[in-house]
């Protein structure tokens, strides 16, 4: 793999965690960053690179159904 091309693939996921950073306190951009089946829920898979999320799954998921869905998401940053 050339510098290049290794420089790319790293460009990506460098945007995503740094629209991620910038928007901590906007659960509708943190929800579109990291929906990645665009299912409108955020699976633990999703959430995984998310430490905020992660670190306060249980809390989060209030139905228990293993899905952090928008709404769940907004008791995030409120």
């Amino acid at each position: 793999m050339t510098l290049r091309k290794s420089t790319m693939s790293l460009a990506l996921p460098l945007a995503l965690l740094t629209t991620i950073a910038l928007a901590q306190d906007d659960p509708a951009v943190i929800m579109d960053a990291l929906d990645a089946d665009g299912s409108g829920t955020l699976s633990e898979a999703e959430a995984s690179g998310n430490e905020m999320i992660m670190s306060k799954w249980d809390e989060l998921d209030v139905d228990g159904n293993a899905e952090i869905s928008a709404a769940e998401l907004t008791a995030l940053v409120q």
